[in-house]
């Protein structure tokens, strides 16, 4: 039965105490005098009678129960959470797929048609040219992909170097790295982002910096603090100017950002960043330069050991790595003290533990120890990740040794 308390809300009757009190109402229900109780156990015919009522009547508080928590904001889920987010004009993003900027390298003046693919000599997912290029004099040009399946797929630098749409004139492609792009935003996602965001509609905070730059078409993870000093103060070996916002940036447009950035500060806030662009305001005319920050990639390795056992299965490797992959990236379900594990971004604090649930989840028990690093050589416990750094984990950064 549903219990409602005003102060901590609805509850449901365990399915024991359930049970027990209907057979208690069947029971009272055929009383007659002299006569025994009638007998309720599951193997007579009323028994399973009453079994199936009490399925029945679990199976409707469940559902009442399960609605009650639709109307907090961090129980929702699916058009209910998304609901609510539309108090706040916040809308769930949808996947975004990575994509990686490419050298390619052939005759001069030769064209290249967006839509050409080239594809991961290591997974073999395939990438498609964002726009026509033509190859200058020098022979050399830089490009976009964007990877054709959704997700968190990554591709380490010179992994990029098959060419699926032949081109006469197009002798090679290869790639730096690649952005690593994400599956829709998932429920814990979606609700730390709308928490972060109730001011979207604010004005000159570095919070409300941070809501409309997340709200961008494309992005996938921002950081955004302010200097409100009056002299230049140093985050993580960067210096913020005086009286300046820093706003860190993966994915989205340029143009997007830097409007998004603009219109939600004050006339003489000044900005930091390795990126520019001109905005015009559209009022006065006035074209100012404003600038984020477009974080380098970052690159950390995991090393994961394990005890060797008659009970290891024998894709061990690839369980492991996978269940670590998708620790990283926010695609794990699993919760830490009750908290989920959300991707990794800017300014985060890494910890090595991080990844033993996840790892015991996919059904490896014996794990000894996880450890990581920023070369595969020296190994630590944890890693602090820089305002301006993009940390990245690839599948062969992901050392499994069985001891």
């Amino acid at each position: 039965m549903i219990i409602f308390n005003s102060k901590t809300g609805f509850d449901v009757t365990e399915i024991d105490d359930l049970r027990e009190q209907i057979a208690s109402e069947w029971q009272e229900a055929f009383k007659e005098k002299d006569r025994p109780l009638l007998n309720t156990d599951p193997e007579t015919p009323q028994g399973q009678i009453i079994d199936s009522q009490v399925a029945t009547v679990n199976q409707k508080d469940s559902e009442v129960l399960y609605l009650a928590q639709q109307f907090d904001p961090r129980t929702a889920e699916g058009r209910f959470q998304d609901a609510l987010a539309e108090i706040y004009f916040i809308k769930r993003k949808s996947a975004i797929n990575s994509y990686a900027i490419c050298t390619l390298n052939g005759r001069a003046g030769t064209q290249i048609s967006a839509g050409a693919l080239i594809e991961s000599a290591i997974d073999g997912t395939q990438w498609s040219l964002d726009q026509n290029v033509t190859i200058p004099a020098n022979e050399t040009i830089t490009a976009k992909f964007t990877c054709l399946t959704d997700g968190a797929i990554s591709a380490s630098s010179g992994t990029l170097t098959k060419i699926v749409t032949t081109v006469t004139g197009w002798d090679t492609v290869t790639n730096a790295t690649a952005i690593v792009g994400s599956l829709e935003e998932s429920q814990s996602a979606f609700e730390q982002r709308r928490k972060d965001s109730v001011s979207l509609n604010a004005r000159s905070t570095v919070n409300a910096v941070y809501a409309n730059v997340a709200q961008c078409d494309g992005v996938i993870a921002v950081y955004a603090v302010d200097n409100k000093k009056n002299i230049s103060e140093t985050i993580d070996n960067y210096t913020l100017t005086p009286h300046s916002v820093f706003v860190s940036v993966i994915g989205g447009e340029n143009a997007d950002i830097a409007k998004a950035i603009y219109n939600n500060l004050s006339a003489g806030c000044d900005y930091n960043g390795n990126t520019s662009v001109d905005i015009t305001n559209e009022y006065s005319g006035a074209v100012e330069t404003v600038k984020f920050y477009r974080p380098d990639v970052f690159y950390i390795f995991v090393k994961v050991q394990i005890q060797n056992s008659a009970s290891l299965q024998n894709d061990y490797e690839n369980i492991v790595k996978q269940a670590v992959y998708n620790n990283f990236y926010g695609l794990d379900s699993t919760k830490i003290n009750n908290e989920p594990l959300l991707r990794l971004k800017m300014n985060d604090d890494l910890y090595s533990s991080r990844f033993t649930p996840s790892i015991l989840n996919a059904g490896i028990t014996n794990v000894l120890t996880v450890q990581l690093s920023l070369d595969g050589s020296e190994w630590v416990n944890n890693i602090h990740i820089p305002i301006t750094a993009n940390p990245t984990l690839d599948l062969n950064n992901i050392i499994i040794e069985v001891i």
